[in-house]
């Protein structure tokens, strides 16, 4: 189902891919390969008419050679209303995908193991659910 095209963070994202593109003068078929994507799926991410994935942003980053930051940098963040709302946002809402990108691209940036695990230990403090890392196994 196509989205409204008035959301500006999906516009925003669609001209960037679009830019991404045409800078490297490619078609929307050749890039629609690259993601397994039809080219009139792959025009519906530039047009917003479609969601682009978080997955989207980041085979396309690194397919450019480039970081996914550098693809959401500048990405409008929609407006958050002042009167009260659910503790827990909808799982598909605008401003927990945006959220979750910059999330993303902070953590992608980060080079060390022990800070990475230092943004997720801070994001977990924060909620009342703590993930259990995997137990590894000794070896025998």
């Amino acid at each position: 189902m196509p989205l409204p095209t008035h959301r500006p963070i999906y516009q925003f994202v669609g001209q960037q891919l679009r830019k991404l593109r045409a800078d490297r003068n490619l078609t929307q078929a050749q890039v629609a390969k690259v993601l397994g994507v039809s080219a009139q799926q792959y025009q519906k991410y530039e047009d917003a008419q479609s969601r682009a994935t978080i997955a989207v942003v980041v085979v396309l980053a690194n397919y450019y050679g480039i970081r996914i930051n550098d693809i959401l940098d500048g990405a409008p963040l929609p407006d958050v209303s002042p009167e009260p709302h659910p503790a827990v946002a909808p799982p598909n809402s605008d401003e927990e995908e945006v959220l979750l990108m910059r999330l993303f691209a902070a953590y992608s940036k980060l080079s060390s193991p022990q800070e990475k695990r230092q943004l997720v230990d801070v994001a977990e403090s924060k909620s009342a659910t703590v993930m259990p890392l995997p137990m590894k196994t000794p070896a025998t």
